[in-house]
């Protein structure tokens, strides 16, 4: 913090600077502050697809969740390739219940990122719980291919061979 506050002073329009330390306030509780950073960042450069993300975090640790969905709906707007606000967007849903939404962005998160072993692990929960075990058992087995610590992939795909009687 104490060197992005000095870059900042040397220099007030580096959008990535306000970005990273609205990311840095916010992950220390400064959520206020932390929006204000991502928000100067946006007004400096508004199609900056990070920090929308990033503002979408914050709002959602605030418990603004139809503004969180907003920003990170924007952030994906701005660019479709950027898989994060799909997977956050994908939370959010699968917490809301629309287990549909969540589907459709953890999918699309998969489908920009291959290698986005979360979103593997998410999917293969919301297909677990659909009985689904046996597709439900590959997406956490490619979660562990790409992430062999991941706690969730690891219980989920534990889970699954409880329930098959399978290993892979």
């Amino acid at each position: 913090v104490r060197y992005l506050s000095k870059a900042l002073k040397k220099k007030s329009r580096l959008v990535g600077a306000h970005n990273n330390m609205g990311v840095a306030l916010a992950s220390m509780g400064d959520l206020d502050g932390g929006i204000r950073h991502m928000k100067k960042a946006i007004s400096l450069k508004p199609r900056y697809a990070e920090a929308h993300n990033s503002l979408g975090n914050a709002l959602a640790q605030k418990g603004l969740l139809k503004e969180a969905m907003k920003a990170w709906a924007r952030a994906a707007e701005l660019d479709p390739r950027y898989a994060e606000p799909y997977f956050n967007m994908g939370v959010m849903f699968e917490l809301q219940g629309d287990v549909k939404g969540a589907r459709r962005c953890f999918s699309n998160a998969i489908h920009i990122k291959p290698n986005y072993a979360q979103a593997y692990s998410k999917l293969g929960s919301i297909l677990a719980r659909e009985g689904k075990y046996e597709a439900a058992m590959k997406l956490f087995s490619e979660a562990l291919r790409i992430n062999p610590r991941l706690p969730d992939a690891r219980k989920g795909f534990q889970e699954m061979t409880r329930i098959t009687g399978r290993k892979k």
